[in-house]
C-alpha cells in the first residue's frame, strides 16, 4: 500500500513541482474521506514524511538491479503493459510474480532479494495474499486487519477444544516467530505429522484427553524421537531418565522407550491425566508437563493463590511463561500454515505405506533384516527409533515389535522359518556378537568425608555429568551427609 502511494507521489516529484501542495493537501483529504479508511495510515503520509521523501528516496532506486513486481490479475498487468512498451529503454531487470505464489517469491528473494526492489501493487491493499506477502517481505506486525482475522481463526479453534486458546500480544509474537522467521521448519513439522499425529491422536483418544495435546511433542522435540534436551530429556514427548521409569518406560542397553512413539504417548498421557487430576485446569496442567508439578504449586502459592494460566504467568520458570504460547501459536500456525504459503516439506514426509508389525524369535541385527527383505536399513530404523546398537532384541524371552512396510511384512511371513536361517549365515560370515543385556538399578549413596563427585563416579563406573544430571546438581561441589541417586548397571 505504502509502495503504490510513493509511485503516485513520485510523479509529483521527478517534474520538481514541489510547490504543489495544494494538490497533494487535496489527495491526502480525498483519501481519508474513504470509506473505510484507517486514520492511522493516512496521519503516516503527513507533510514532514512527504518532504523527507523527496530525492532521498528516489536516489535509492538506482541501487536495485531487479525490480520484483507482485500482484494478481489486473493489479499487475498495467504494470506489464507498461514494461512491454518501454522493456528496451529499462535496464534493470524486472521480473513479475503471482501474489498467490509464496513459495515462488521466497525462492526469488533468496536469489536475488539482496540487489532487488519489490513492488506489491493491490487495488485494496487488504487481501489476505497481500498482507502475508509483505509480513514475509518486510516482517512487519500484524496490521488491524490481519489481526482481526488471526483473532478470528483462533476464537473457531477454541470452540473445538477444553483448552483455552486465546489471542493476545505475546501469541501474536510467537505466530509471527514460526511464519517469518523459521517457516521452513513449519514445512518440516507439516510434513512429518502427517506419520505422527494420527498415532498422537489414537492415544490421546484411548485416555479420554483432548486431541489439540498432539502439540506438545512439536513444542518439545520438533517430533524428533531421538531428540535430547541440554537437561538429558530424551525422545519426542522428552521424557527425564527419572520420570520415564516412573511412569514404566524401559531404559536399557538395548531399548530406550523414550523413543516408541506409543509407549512414551501413553506416558505422557499418564502423567498429563495426573496433573489435570491435580490442578483441574489444562494451562496449568500443561505448564507442569514443562516445570514440573512443585514448581507450578510454588507459582501458584507466590501469586497469592491465583489459578488463570495468564495470571500466574510472571510467577512461572522463565521457559515456562512461553509454553503455552508456543503450544497456541504452533496449533494456530500449521492448521492455517497453507494460507500463509507454508506447504509440507517433502524431505521430510515418511512415506512407507500401510505400516504394521512383527515380532522375531531371536536377536537380529537391523542390517540383516533390511537386506533379507529388500529395504534400506534407515527406513526400518525411522521406523523403529527404540532400538539400540541397530539390533531388535529379544530378552527373557521377550519378543518385541518390528515395525515395517506391510508388503514388506507380507514378504517376511511367506519366508517363513527359512529367514532366521539366511539371517544367522549373515551372523555367521561377519562373526556377529550381539552386545551383553544390562539394565540399571538406583543406589542412594550417602556422601562421606573426603567425597568429591569423581571419586564416585570412579566406583560406580559412571560420569560425573550424569551424577549431576541424576541429581539435578548445579555445580560438582557436595556436601557430606547428603544422599545422591546412583544409577549403577547390572546384569
Amino acid at each position: 500500500m505504502k509502495l503504490k502511494i510513493e509511485t503516485n507521489f513520485d510523479l509529483f516529484y521527478r517534474k520538481k513541482n514541489f510547490e504543489n501542495n495544494k494538490i497533494i493537501d487535496n489527495f491526502l483529504k480525498n483519501l481519508k474521506k474513504e470509506k473505510n479508511f484507517n486514520n492511522s495510515f493516512y496521519y503516516n503520509f503527513n507533510k514532514n514524511y512527504l518532504k523527507n521523501f523527496i530525492l532521498k528516496k528516489l536516489k535509492k532506486f538506482k541501487k536495485f538491479k531487479n525490480i520484483i513486481v507482485i500482484g494478481l490479475g489486473g493489479s499487475s498487468l498495467g504494470a506489464m503493459a507498461i514494461y512491454s512498451l518501454f522493456e528496451e529503454k529499462i535496464k534493470k531487470n524486472v521480473i513479475f510474480l503471482n501474489s498467490l505464489d509464496l513459495n515462488k517469491i521466497k525462492e526469488v528473494n533468496s536469489t536475488k532479494g539482496k540487489n532487488s526492489l519489490f513492488l506489491i501493487i493491490s487495488k485494496s491493499g487488504e487481501t489476505l495474499e497481500v498482507l502475508i506477502n509483505i509480513n514475509y517481505l518486510n516482517n512487519i506486525n500484524f496490521n488491524k486487519s490481519n489481526i482481526v482475522a488471526v483473532q478470528k481463526q483462533i476464537d473457531s479453534l477454541n470452540k473445538l477444544t477444553p483448552l483455552s486458546l486465546v489471542y493476545n500480544k505475546t501469541i501474536e509474537q510467537h505466530i509471527k516467530f514460526y511464519l517469518f522467521q523459521r517457516p521452513d521448519q513449519v514445512g518440516k513439522l507439516l510434513a512429518l505429522s502427517e506419520y505422527y499425529f494420527p498415532v498422537f491422536e489414537e492415544v490421546l483418544d484411548r485416555n479420554g484427553l483432548p486431541l489439540e495435546l498432539k502439540y506438545l511433542p512439536v513444542i518439545e522435540s520438533s517430533l524428533d524421537p531421538h531428540a535430547r534436551s541440554y537437561a538429558g530429556a530424551v525422545g519426542l514427548w522428552q521424557f527425564m531418565y527419572l520420570t520415564a521409569k516412573e511412569y514404566g518406560l524401559r531404559i536399557n542397553s538395548y531399548l530406550d522407550e523414550r523413543k516408541d512413539i506409543y509407549r512414551s504417548t501413553q506416558a505422557a498421557c499418564e502423567y498429563l491425566k495426573k496433573s489435570y487430576k491435580k490442578f483441574q485446569n489444562w494451562e496449568l496442567a500443561i505448564s507442569s508437563y514443562n516445570a514440573g508439578s512443585r514448581n507450578i504449586t510454588k507459582a501458584i502459592r507466590r501469586s497469592g493463590g491465583k489459578q488463570n494460566y495468564w495470571e500466574l504467568r510472571p510467577f512461572l520458570p522463565k521457559e515456562t511463561r512461553n509454553y503455552i504460547p508456543s503450544l497456541i501459536a504452533a496449533h494456530y500456525v500449521m492448521i492455517f500454515a497453507d494460507q500463509y504459503g507454508i506447504k509440507p516439506d517433502s524431505n521430510y514426509i515418511i512415506s512407507h505405506g500401510e505400516i504394521d508389525s512383527i515380532y522375531l524369535k531371536e536377536p537380529v541385527k537391523i542390517a540383516h533384516l533390511a537386506k533379507l527383505l529388500d529395504i534400506d536399513a534407515g527406513n526400518i530404523e525411522e521406523l523403529n527409533p527404540t532400538y539400540r546398537h541397530q539390533i531388535i532384541p529379544s530378552l527373557n524371552s521377550e519378543k518385541f515389535p518390528v515395525l515395517l512396510p506391510q508388503n514388506k511384512v507380507d514378504k517376511f511371513l511367506e519366508m517363513g522359518d527359512s529367514s532366521y536361517v539366511k539371517i544367522k549365515r549373515m551372523e555367521l560370515a561377519e562373526n556377529l556378537k550381539f552386545p551383553e543385556f544390562t539394565d540399571l538399578e538406583r543406589v542412594r549413596y550417602k556422601v562421606k568425608n573426603g567425597d568429591y563427585l569423581g571419586k564416585i563416579a570412579s566406583k560406580y563406573n559412571c560420569t560425573v555429568k550424569e551424577i549431576m544430571m541424576w541429581n539435578d546438581l548445579k555445580t560438582d561441589k557436595i556436601k557430606e551427609g547428603k544422599y545422591l541417586n546412583i544409577y549403577m548397571i547390572v546384569k
